[in-house]
């Protein structure tokens, strides 16, 4: 078998030439959003925080790192507040991004962060909980992989709880009033008036 000198060179322009096309059909901004998107990798769900922005920290700068991470919510919603807690009541801004909803106080300037909940459903890829529980976890490894784990349940809100004093905001619940199933339910913040 000859080989031409010029097989290099064709090869080469053939690399340049697909290059070239592949980039004439790359939509406008994908290069940006894919460059953004390599460099914040998923987002850690805390007893404390929603990625780099602490629970009481600014509302506003939030949402904004949660835009960046995972683009705009599916749905935003406004609340004025839970009417359970009388003439106190704070309103309430909800950011939803499939099973993962944020919960912010958007009053007094910046606003502040009030925390997360995560229920069955879709979750945002990347999304990284605390002790790795999620929905897909059942109720009995969820007790033996939270250290400090105690269970009840709630007969109000049909729930069984699992707490630890390591981290006190948090409460991961099953529906399943025998502890049987699977975790439908993991939270920092929670407020029953959601």
């Amino acid at each position: 078998m000859t080989v031409s000198y010029h097989e290099p060179v064709r090869r080469t322009t053939h690399w340049i030439l697909t290059g070239a096309l592949m980039a004439a059909f790359v939509p406008a901004g994908a290069e940006a959003k894919a460059a953004s998107s390599s460099v914040i990798q998923g987002l850690d769900l805390t007893p404390t925080a929603v990625g780099r922005v602490r629970v009481g920290g600014s509302a506003t700068a939030a949402e904004k790192m949660l835009r960046q991470v995972l683009g705009p919510p599916d749905k935003a919603q406004n609340s004025k507040g839970c009417e359970l807690a009388g003439p106190s009541a704070e309103p309430r801004r909800f950011l939803v991004w499939g099973a993962l909803t944020v919960t912010l106080a958007p009053t007094g300037g910046a606003g502040r962060l009030v925390g997360w909940t995560v229920s069955s459903g879709n979750v945002p890829p990347g999304l990284r909980l605390p002790y790795r529980i999620t929905t897909s976890t059942t109720v009995r490894d969820a007790m033996r992989t939270i250290p400090g784990a105690t269970a009840h349940w709630d007969d109000v809100f049909q729930m069984y709880w699992i707490t630890t004093p390591r981290a006190a905001r948090m409460m991961w619940a099953g529906d399943r009033q025998d502890g049987t199933g699977r975790i439908t339910y993991i939270t920092d913040a929670f407020e029953p008036c959601e």
